[in-house]
């Protein structure tokens, strides 16, 4: 495997790997409200249908399923690309709340 390999399906330039890692971290804050005080599951749900999409674009896709004969390597590749962001909103999530819930405690 070459050095800084990266999946075709994922990210094709550092710009873009850069651009989707912080629409993955942004996407728990900005689903904040529908979390219904559950970011972590809420995020786990997230993830999976990341995840899902991804797939089903590189099985729909025979460029990218020929291009590829590690793909079970790619696949968890992906899923750490993914989920790192995901997770990091989600604690970002986790710590606003937090203070929110003790700004209202001290404030009332």
């Amino acid at each position: 495997m070459a050095e800084g390999h990266v999946p075709a399906f994922f990210t094709t330039s550092p710009r873009s790997l850069l651009v989707g890692s912080l629409v993955l971290l942004l996407l728990p804050l900005l689903t904040l409200l529908f979390g219904g005080g559950q970011p972590i599951k809420f995020t786990l749900a997230l993830w999976a249908g990341v995840m899902a999409a991804l797939v089903s674009v590189w099985v729909a896709t025979p460029q990218l399923r020929q291009d590829s004969n590690i793909w079970p390597i790619d696949l968890v590749l992906l899923a750490f690309r993914t989920g790192l962001p995901l997770i990091a909103g989600a604690s970002a999530v986790v710590l606003i709340q937090k203070l929110l819930g003790v700004l209202r405690k001290r404030y009332e």
